[in-house]
């Protein structure tokens, strides 16, 4: 996961969770993978975050 996947990851939240995620999340996300960059995984598809839609 890189900090451009940071939206699709938010939408995937958002999906399962049936709630609009809160604002601090996004700098919380950059904040974790910009210190352990290998600590979260993503299914990617042509270089790009696949989202369940």
């Amino acid at each position: 996961m890189t900090i451009r996947d940071t939206e699709a990851v938010l939408r995937v939240d958002e999906w399962i969770t049936g709630a609009p995620h809160e604002a601090q999340w996004d700098s919380r996300i950059i904040e974790y993978v910009s210190r352990n960059p290998l600590g979260c995984l993503v299914a990617e598809e042509d270089g790009k975050c696949v989202d369940s839609r």
